[in-house]
């Protein structure tokens, strides 16, 4: 074999090696690229279900300020309906005439307190509902960008970088590794 054919050969196995050493790192890349996509996908589900969870308890809390808010004017309409009618015959009546009047008078005033203390306090409540969901989520959101937060996603591309970060033992490594350790128990049993 001449100087020139060594040399080539010598190249192109050396060519093959570096080609065979990207198409591993490319493989590896391509594992852990397939990972994080995957994680990436939990995620997005993750946040996805948590918006929905949050609407939907939006719209409960909306659901029950408007039901009792409805529920205290239907019943302030026929509490007044009742009153007016017992009220009504009082003051058919000339002898309680003047009495129903002072007694509707305190009656409306404390009826019409209390309906407007229901109404006021079912705002309140509303309200304090929807302050706790934003700084839920302005806490779920500092825990995220905080990296605190724990998630099936967090978990997923720990364990990809994890598996990255493990060296693979090459067949003849890991015979020779069980082979010397065999090695080391039969000569601690001896």
């Amino acid at each position: 074999m001449s100087l020139t054919s060594t040399v080539l050969l010598v190249l192109a196995v050396g060519l093959l090696g570096f080609a065979w050493r990207l198409s591993q790192q490319i493989a590896e890349r391509r594992a852990r690229l397939i990972s994080l996509q995957r994680a990436l996908v939990d995620l997005l589900a993750e946040r996805r279900t948590a918006a929905i969870k949050r609407a939907a308890l939006l719209e409960q809390q909306e659901l029950v300020e408007k039901t009792v808010k409805t529920g205290a004017e239907t019943a302030e309409t026929v509490h007044k309906a009742v009153a007016d009618v017992a009220f009504g015959v009082m003051d058919a009546i000339p002898v309680t005439e003047e009495v129903s009047k002072l007694a509707r008078g305190l009656h409306d005033g404390i009826a019409g307190s209390i309906y407007s203390t229901v109404r006021t306090s079912n705002t309140q409540i509303g309200g304090l509902a929807r302050e706790f969901l934003k700084l839920k989520d302005e806490y779920d959101a500092s825990r995220r960008s905080k990296g605190e937060a724990e998630s099936d996603g967090d978990r997923a591309q720990d364990t990809a970088k994890h598996q990255q970060k493990t060296p693979k033992a090459k067949p003849d490594e890991a015979k020779e590794q069980k082979q010397d350790q065999q090695q080391g128990k039969n000569s601690s049993d001896q």
